[in-house]
């Protein structure tokens, strides 16, 4: 990669022109560091290399996204600072899924001191020159502070509208704004299926990135997605703790999941004691699985696409019953643990997870201990995602 040239190519006409294709929106962010090490934007380029334009030098690139959206990343050396920069109708989950790229990238050099910022929203419809501390408003997320004021203008700006999306922490804004596309979709308003279809991509991508420590760990590291369905009936009984629970697996491609085709379908016998555990993450699950869409795929084989969509928006609606019933888990004597959630006692949401994943991988090896898991592959992303993939979405993260 040392071999690109110094100069920058002429990409202004490209990177200017996106501007006139239509609504555009932009999304930034700037990481000011102590030096910048030889190898960066480099490395960056060449983990990103899926994304190219065939537009790249030496301290920089430009990247394109499903020909809608294009980012420019550039290292200026003489101020110390790398610059992101997204532009199209929908930046937000290229942006962050670049951004993470860029993290990777400089935890290859230990010791820098990396200084993040993002630009301030504007005030009444005009621009600003201010840069916020990424740091700074993730600590006011965190003690609930609504808004941080702008020095430039001395007018309060909003916190969760600066964050939106940027952080794991936000996702209950996006999982709104996703119901309020899917209002829309549904009444055939499809000028947004785009801004719909990014949410989806961000938001699946997020759920899987959030327990990256434990999917690190050998004890926890397993396929994390699926459905529960009642076994050899199509209702769930009233005792929820009473009855067989089957768990079908899900490919874990971002935007595109769907259940795995051959296994990862496998029966719990002992419903009461593994829900005991998993109750927690599993509604974390359910509230991003349920904008899940039947996408028939040639990868699927699926020689009866209606009865594919069937099946599927039946684990969907079986899901959201099952959801529903987690609550009454609290009056089972046996269930602890959901005693525990119910009172708010004893219950760091991290250890909950881990707890659960921990389950899920000890009844994943005792139904299938060679580690089929309905052909799932698990791949390491340049972004640093584990997902578990079938093998035609495994397939695009190795060409």
């Amino acid at each position: 990669m040392e071999r690109l040239p110094l100069d920058a190519p002429n990409y202004e006409q490209k990177w200017q022109q996106i501007k006139q294709t239509g609504e555009c929106h932009e999304i930034s962010m700037k990481f000011q560091l102590n030096t910048i090490p030889a190898g960066i934007p480099t490395w960056f380029i060449a983990r990103q290399h899926r994304f190219t334009t065939g537009i790249h030098w030496r301290n920089g690139v430009l990247f394109a996204y499903e020909q809608e959206h294009l980012a420019l990343v550039e290292a200026v050396k003489s101020d110390r600072y790398i610059k992101l920069i997204v532009r199209g109708p929908n930046p937000l989950n290229f942006f962050v899924l670049l951004r993470d790229g860029m993290e990777v990238t400089l935890a290859r050099f230990p010791g820098l001191d990396i200084k993040r910022t993002i630009p301030c929203l504007g005030h009444n419809g005009q621009p600003c020159t201010h840069e916020f501390d990424y740091k700074q408003l993730l600590q006011r997320w965190e003690k609930k502070k609504g808004t941080i004021e702008c020095p430039e203008a001395m007018e309060d700006v909003s916190v969760p509208e600066l964050l939106y999306g940027l952080n794991w922490n936000t996702q209950n804004a996006v999982l709104e704004r996703i119901d309020q596309l899917e209002t829309k979709v549904v009444h055939g308003q499809a000028v947004i299926l785009g801004e719909f279809k990014n949410l989806l991509e961000l938001t699946q991508r997020g759920f899987t990135n959030a327990f990256r420590r434990e999917q690190a760990m050998i004890d926890a590291h397993c396929p994390n997605v699926f459905v529960l369905r009642p076994h050899g009936a199509k209702a769930w009984q009233k005792n929820l703790t009473g009855q067989k629970l089957d768990l079908q697996l899900y490919c874990q491609a971002p935007g595109c999941w769907h259940p795995t085709q051959e296994g990862g379908l496998y029966e719990i016998n002992e419903p009461a004691k593994w829900l005991r555990v998993t109750a927690p993450y599993i509604g974390n699950l359910f509230k991003v699985l349920k904008y899940a869409a039947p996408i028939i795929g040639p990868w699927l084989g699926v020689v009866d696409p209606k009865e594919y969509e069937t099946l599927f928006k039946n684990d969907l609606e079986l899901f959201k019953e099952l959801a529903a019933k987690l609550p009454e888990l609290k009056e089972s004597e046996d269930l602890e643990l959901a005693d525990k959630i119910a009172r708010g006692e004893d219950l760091d949401p991290e250890r909950a997870d881990g707890a659960a994943l921990r389950a899920l991988r000890q009844l994943l090896d005792e139904k299938d201990p060679q580690q089929h898991w309905g052909g799932l592959k698990n791949v390491l992303t340049p972004e640093g995602h584990y997902l578990w993939l079938c093998e035609h979405h495994a397939a695009e993260y190795k060409r």
